[in-house]
């Protein structure tokens, strides 16, 4: 079976997902896409240039779109082209449920633009049930601020043919790279420089533990805007040499971080899945993650006391426990490493693959 992939943002996990379905299916897997930049313009304007390039492709039985992608007017462009073929939307992120900033008005053209592309998609694939469960909580709020054919009486509808199917993680590399840990124990934070990850939270945490003289390094890893955030400048400042990195580091130099983690944390405010932190506790780190978001479904129910906090005072002193307790720092690692083998693309390609090989055979039938 040929699967196109359409992908208007290759970059960063976006690029990860595309080219690692596409090297762990069983099927013959082909991706269109434009380079990872300008996201906005992307998500309005790819569709044309993406239809262009579906032009000449050969047969095609199933397409899967990114949540990158204004899906109903790729479709539009492609109707000669595509036809019946059966789509699946993939929904990575959208633009409902991101934290605004203070004084931000919500994006209501590009969650428009999400919406259409559920409307026309045969299913729509969210990355957790956090996500799918705050997009449909939300939707039908937001189409209801409109008066007249709201579109309010299409959610249900769009919610059924809507299921979770997770992203796959390359966890592979891992395990090639040996196990190395040095004393003090190190913490490591690896999301992006951004505040939606919760920057004044590990700032906060951070300079506690120093006020505590906790003995620890920390890496903190992600990528950082071209002007960075001052929480985070004045923080590596203020740790000194407990920072054995600080910034975006290449792939090589990021797995043997991890490696060699003792500890991962997280602060966000907003995660639709959590790349970042399956790939740390999968590499052996004992995680400490906020009972928000989509922490608490990542996490088995009998390990949520050991690992969720719910203030910043609760995270300090949990890091404390685990930094004066190697013990306890593996057995949670160790029980959680195998609850992240699931997400490795070599289990959720084949699920991908029986997914689309279903749908395929029922629009055949129809």
């Amino acid at each position: 079976m040929r699967v196109l992939v359409v992908e208007p943002f290759l970059s960063g996990s976006h690029q990860a997902w595309a080219e690692g379905y596409q090297r762990h299916s069983h099927h013959d897997v082909v991706i269109i896409s434009h380079e990872g930049h300008s996201w906005r313009w992307r998500l309005r304007g790819s569709w044309a240039t993406l239809a262009e390039q579906a032009r000449d492709l050969g047969e095609i039985d199933a397409v899967i779109t990114s949540s990158m992608l204004d899906t109903a007017k790729f479709l539009g462009a492609t109707r000669f082209r595509l036809g019946r073929t059966p789509v699946v939307h993939y929904m990575h992120e959208n633009q409902l449920s991101y934290p605004l900033t203070e004084g931000q008005p919500p994006d209501v053209e590009h969650t428009l633009t999400n919406w259409g592309a559920t409307v026309v998609a045969d299913q729509v694939w969210f990355n957790s049930q956090w996500h799918l469960n705050t997009w449909y909580d939300g939707i039908p709020r937001f189409l209801g601020r409109y008066k007249g054919d709201t579109h309010t009486e299409l959610v249900a509808a769009v919610r059924t043919r809507s299921h979770v199917v997770p992203v796959g993680v390359d966890l592979a590399p891992f395990d090639v790279i040996p196990r190395s840990q040095h004393a003090p124990p190190l913490i490591v934070w690896n999301q992006r420089w951004e505040y939606d990850k919760g920057l004044d939270q590990l700032s906060d945490a951070l300079r506690l533990l120093m006020e505590r003289d906790a003995d620890f390094r920390v890496a903190l890893l992600g990528e950082v805007p071209t002007t960075p955030p001052q929480t985070m400048t004045d923080l590596v400042e203020a740790l000194g040499d407990r920072v054995v990195h600080a910034g975006f580091a290449d792939r090589d130099t990021y797995q043997k971080i991890l490696r060699s983690a003792d500890i991962v944390v997280s602060t966000a405010n907003h995660e639709f899945f959590g790349i970042a932190i399956t790939e740390a506790i999968y590499a052996g780190a004992a995680p400490l993650l906020p009972n928000r978001v989509v922490y608490p479904e990542r996490i088995p129910r009998n390990l949520h006391m050991r690992v969720l906090y719910d203030d910043t005072r609760e995270l300090v002193d949990r890091i404390v426990d685990l930094l004066n307790d190697p013990s306890e720092r593996s057995e949670t690692s160790e029980a959680l490493h195998r609850e992240m083998e699931r997400f490795d693309w070599s289990v959720v390609a084949d699920d991908y693959d029986t997914r689309l090989t279903s749908l395929v055979a029922r629009s055949v039938t129809a």
